[in-house]
């Protein structure tokens, strides 16, 4: 599994996703983002648009190898990420891209899952406090396991603004720490545009 060409990036300005362009064209891609407001990085192509909007994704899409996806919740929708979801597969089966890779929070929870107290604990307090969007995330995983693209969820502890500590730590079934860098998340997403490790898989990541 080799993606060598271009990337589609959506969320590439939010906390998650503002360093992915950057590590994408460190490693020698070509990057194209989806924006609703023009940007500053002549290196990066972009298509004005809105994720909500299938001929944007489409337009966005076009001609690339990969897709990465770390765009943050929208206000008043509450199935927000499993529409957006089902949009981009969509339009991803139409021309023939087969590589999808996307975030979630740590709280999200499968049946494989071995989440000490604490993050157990701490899933269930995000529950309670934001019922809508775990089952929107959870719905979102479901379209991705029913899919036939190969995609990786990667999920995720808190995120800070700092920069690389340099150090990844990976688990399959548990959060093996509370933070993370989002210049190590962009680091780590690249990667897996030609590691299969992940490859329909949902692993945690953390500093």
């Amino acid at each position: 599994m080799i993606y060598s060409g271009k990337i589609a990036i959506i969320g590439g300005y939010g906390k998650v996703g503002k360093y992915l362009a950057e590590h994408a064209l460190h490693a020698g891609y070509t990057v194209r983002l989806l924006s609703r407001r023009r940007h500053i990085n002549p290196k990066c192509e972009l298509v004005l648009g809105n994720v909500s909007k299938i001929d944007d994704i489409r337009t966005l899409l076009e001609d690339c190898d990969a897709v990465i996806n770390t765009i943050g919740p929208a206000k008043d929708n509450d199935s927000f990420f499993s529409d957006t979801t089902s949009k981009i597969l969509s339009v991803m089966q139409e021309l023939g891209i087969h590589r999808y890779i996307t975030v979630s929070g740590g709280s999200l929870t499968l049946n494989e899952d071995k989440k000490q107290f604490t993050n157990r604990l701490g899933a269930s307090i995000f529950r309670i406090i934001f019922p809508k969007l775990i089952r929107d995330k959870q719905r979102e995983y479901e379209i991705l396991t029913k899919s036939n693209v190969n995609w990786t969820l990667v999920r995720l502890p808190f995120i800070k603004d700092v920069s690389s500590s340099g150090v990844i730590k990976e688990d399959l079934v548990d959060m093996p720490g509370n933070s993370i860098s989002n210049r190590d998340i962009a680091d780590f997403l690249i990667k897996q545009l030609n590691d299969d490790s992940y490859v329909n898989k949902a692993p945690f990541i953390s500093n």
